[in-house]
C-alpha cells in the first residue's frame, strides 16, 4: 500500500507540475527509484525539480522496505 501511495504522489506531482504525459511519468519514475537515471525525460520546471529531489530518495526508502517486507512474506 505504501508503495502505490508512493507512485500515485509520484504520478500526481511530476504530472502536474512538470506537464509530462502519463506513461513518460511512470517511466521517470521506475528508472530514478531504480537508479538507472537514463536521463531522457527530467522535469522542467523548479517546483517539480524541487519535488524530484524530496520523492526519489524516499521511493528508494519505500521501495526497499516493500522488498523487505516481500522477502519476509516469502
Amino acid at each position: 500500500m505504501l508503495v502505490g501511495c508512493y507512485l500515485i504522489l509520484g504520478y500526481y506531482l511530476l504530472g502536474y507540475e512538470s506537464g509530462m504525459r502519463g506513461i513518460d511519468v511512470w517511466y521517470y519514475l521506475a528508472t530514478t527509484v531504480t537508479t538507472v537515471g537514463f536521463g531522457d525525460f527530467s522535469p522542467q520546471t523548479q517546483v517539480s525539480r524541487g519535488f524530484s529531489v524530496v520523492l526519489l530518495p524516499f521511493g528508494l526508502v519505500v521501495i526497499s522496505f516493500g522488498i523487505s517486507l516481500l522477502k519476509a512474506y516469502v
